[in-house]
């Protein structure tokens, strides 16, 4: 196989501002050639242009020759060089092929030992054939029996802690997920002068289960007066929002409302 390169298909010649200029000279002299010149002089200038000219041309088809020959034998380098790189590329190919191959028989193997059907993708490798002789019917034996080295009783083994890890996982799956809420709390006090960590204190002590009281802070509301913003977490089977704002509301001394800032499932 060759390959071109586009300077073969074009003709350059590289030396045709020499000629073009020789030329004009030549042109030139004959122009300016006195009457009584000898010919032999003129026919001797002449041939002398023209030998000039014949050898730009050499010159020329020279350069031309020697660039063709360096492109082919770069062109014929590189196609021996890819030429190597596919064969090397079909040898690993076939490696691939043959380890896959392997594999596959290795999971068929052990799906049977199992108890796990085999996909239709995987095809289980060809019984040996049993030859003459009883030692050797019972080696083909042990080894169909036996393919990892693993007795019978040890697959069986295996096969049972593969369910019991099965079951476990579906197990845990069924486990219901605990709902949970997140409330921020709006604690307005009865008046400016209320004590707002004795508020604090009172409401954190409402203690139950399945509630966890969080981070507070005060708030300003106007006239320099504030109220306290605090959040809780609680399970919604267990804990009721509207227990926690009665039990809050109870302190009538002390507070004179509680709102819900915020509610977010969790």
């Amino acid at each position: 196989m060759t390959m071109g390169s586009p300077l073969m298909q074009e003709t350059v010649w590289f030396g045709r501002l020499q000629a073009e200029e020789a030329e004009y000279r030549y042109h030139g002299h004959l122009a300016n050639q006195h009457p009584g010149q000898s010919s032999q002089t003129s026919t001797t200038k002449s041939s002398t242009l023209l030998s000039e000219i014949a050898r730009a041309r050499e010159n020329i088809q020279s350069s031309l020759t020697t660039g063709i020959k360096a492109e082919g034998t770069d062109v014929t380098s590189r196609i021996k060089a890819l030429e190597k790189e596919n064969q090397n590329l079909l040898a690993v190919t076939s490696e691939l092929k043959s380890l896959v191959t392997q594999l596959q028989l290795r999971v068929t193997n052990l799906e049977a030992a199992a108890g796990v059907k085999t996909s239709p993708a995987l095809h289980t490798a060809p019984a040996p054939s049993k030859k003459q002789g009883e030692d050797e019917v019972d080696e083909d034996s042990d080894s169909d029996d036996d393919l990892f080295g693993d007795s019978d009783e040890e697959s069986k083994k295996k096969a049972e802690e593969l369910k019991k890890k099965v079951q476990e996982g579906a197990n845990k799956k069924k486990k219901q997920v605990v709902a949970k809420s997140s409330i921020v709390f709006d604690v307005k006090p009865d008046s400016d002068e209320t004590d707002m960590k004795e508020i604090e204190t009172l409401v954190r002590k409402i203690s139950q289960d399945g509630l966890l009281w969080g981070a507070s802070k005060l708030v300003d509301v106007a006239y320099g007066i504030k109220k306290l913003q605090i959040s809780c977490v609680i399970e919604d089977a267990k804990v009721s929002v509207d227990e926690i704002q009665e039990k809050i509301e109870e302190h009538e001394e002390l507070v004179q409302s509680v709102d819900i800032a915020a509610f977010n499932k969790i």
